[in-house]
Parts: structure tokens; C-alpha cells; sequence
């Protein structure tokens, strides 16, 4: 009877295990080359910065609506989007959805800042973007160069 319960014991945390996953395996951070962004974790943090060489020159901020996009985990690390306007957006005519360069969208330039963009860039336009997950969650940063706002 005991060998019976203790069989059964591990059957049950070895199903838990591929159900839920180990959890003392967090998520792996993986940074990639580092060409536009510098990237750095912190305990429970990514912490994100824009490198751009003539400070004041570059408009930054986060993909707003990343959690739903089901595009994120093919996208982690550096990547050149665009900047598209989408006047069809039920929710906000002033909309920026940001896509890659196959068109998928990843999410959108957070609404408060939509007329800083328009008013810095004409749309459509490149935008430099940084992806990463840890612990479950994502973390984001893009910017556009706006040259001659020193």
C-alpha cells in the first residue's frame, strides 16, 4: 500500500510539472545582439534604454496592447517596425499600430503620446523596437529619430 502512494505521489507532481510548468525555472532572459538598445534585468525588471548617439534626436516609448498581440514571442529582441497610422480603429481614430516589417501588428504607440508622434514624424515612418519577456511578462521600448528637434 505504501509503495501504491508513493508511485502515485509522483505520477501526480510529474503531471503537475508539464501542466503547470517547473516553477522553479523562471523564464530565460535573452538579450541577442544589442545594436539599438541597451538592455539590463534587475530582479523582478528589464529595464530598456535607447541607443542613439545625438541625445534629443530620438522619441521614445513602449508598444501599449503587446500582451494580446499574438506576434510578441516571434519578435523577441531588436527589430525595425513601422509607425502606421489606423483611422479604422474602432476604440481611437488617431490610432499608431505598430507592425513589423511583415506587416503583423504588434500593438500600438500608447495613446497620450499618438500626437507627440504626428506631430514629430510623418506616418507611415521607421520605428527601432526592443522585445523581451521575463517571468511571463513583457517588457518594451521603440523609438523614432526625429532629427533636427535638438
Amino acid at each position: 500500500m505504501m509503495l501504491f502512494v508513493f508511485m502515485f505521489v509522483i505520477v501526480l507532481v510529474l503531471v503537475l510539472i508539464l501542466v503547470f510548468g517547473n516553477p522553479s525555472k523562471p523564464d530565460v532572459f535573452q538579450t541577442g545582439q544589442q545594436k539599438y538598445f541597451f538592455v539590463t534585468r534587475s530582479e523582478q525588471y528589464i529595464n530598456i534604454y535607447p541607443l542613439n548617439k545625438y541625445p534629443g534626436e530620438c522619441f521614445d516609448f513602449y508598444i501599449a496592447g503587446i500582451n494580446h498581440s499574438k506576434y510578441a514571442d516571434s519578435h523577441l529582441g531588436e527589430f525595425m517596425g513601422e509607425l502606421r497610422p489606423e483611422p479604422s480603429n474602432p476604440y481611437d481614430g488617431n490610432a499608431i499600430m505598430i507592425v513589423d516589417p511583415d506587416g503583423q501588428k504588434l500593438g500600438y504607440v500608447p495613446k497620450d503620446l499618438t500626437g507627440d508622434v504626428r506631430r514629430l514624424r510623418e506616418l507611415p515612418c521607421v520605428c527601432f523596437c526592443y522585445i523581451a519577456r521575463y517571468n511571463g511578462k513583457y517588457f518594451t521600448r521603440c523609438f523614432i529619430n526625429t532629427p533636427g528637434n535638438h
